[in-house]
């Protein structure tokens, strides 16, 4: 059974939270992890089959001529609609895991549909935040990649409102910036080796095979695989350190009203 620490955790420690999280609720929440897999291949075997047979030095503006179909607008907005519900889905459920032991995933959905204008809001919000930081220079997008990277996590398990949960980010981050960036950044750095394992198979199809549709099918199942594995793993780092961070605020007010009361 997976418990949340009890006490702040080294860095260490709480990558082992995560790993650990990671590898127990793996089997147990793969109907979401293969929903979210699927949901998020659609626009690459769409782009994928329209780009058969196409050379290379038009596939631009035939993927510009694309995006400039309100269905194409359409379908990308229904199809982020859906996986932005599916994802709070995801959360919930490794926050059972990790709080519980036990996940319901009815329940993990459940969470989702009454949280998902508020989550919908919120990683919209975060993205608009997020490109005008990156937008101005590259340090202040880093700076609030790193200050609001906790806002959807605490927006499921808070229960709270958009601005609410932009506002429980910061004040967790405050004072762990550079503590937090390195514990998702491993997560990350995971993340892109086996992503680029992927990519290296997906290409290795196209050589064996040639261009075609069987082959664009075959690589989206290739990436859809990987994906089913992978999703889930940057949620248990952020819910392993939003955890900690809670742990570590809560001590601090803890001592700091001792200190006050002895100072009384």
């Amino acid at each position: 059974m997976v418990v949340r620490a009890s006490g702040p955790r080294s860095i260490g420690g709480v990558l082992d939270d995560a790993i650990g999280l990671y590898r127990h609720s793996l089997r147990r929440i793969w109907p979401l992890t293969l929903a979210l897999a699927l949901i998020g291949a659609v626009p690459g075997v769409v782009m994928g089959l329209d780009l058969v047979g196409v050379s290379p030095q038009r596939q631009v503006f035939v993927l510009l001529g694309l995006l400039k179909t309100p269905s194409a607008w359409l379908s990308g907005l229904v199809i982020y609609l859906l996986y932005a519900v599916a994802y709070a889905a995801l959360v919930s459920a490794l926050d059972a895991i990790a709080t519980r032991g036990v996940v319901s995933l009815a329940d993990a959905f459940g969470v989702a549909m009454s949280l998902a204008g508020r989550f919908i809001g919120a990683s919209l919000l975060l993205a608009l935040i997020l490109l005008v930081g990156f937008a101005l220079l590259l340090i202040p997008g880093v700076y609030l990649s790193g200050i609001f990277q906790l806002a959807l996590i605490a927006l499921v398990v808070e229960r709270g409102g958009v601005i609410d949960s932009f506002r429980a980010s910061a004040s967790l981050i405050k004072g762990y910036w550079w503590r937090s960036a390195i514990i998702i950044t491993v997560a990350v750095i995971i993340t892109i080796v086996f992503s680029v394992i992927g990519g290296i198979a997906s290409e290795a199809a196209v050589s064996v095979l040639g261009q075609g549709v069987g082959t664009v099918l075959i690589q989206r199942l290739l990436v859809t695989a990987l994906n089913v594995v992978l999703i889930s793993m940057l949620p248990c780092f952020l819910l392993a350190l939003y955890y900690d961070l809670k742990l570590r605020h809560e001590g601090g007010d803890l001592a700091a009203r001792v200190a006050a009361l002895a100072a009384g």
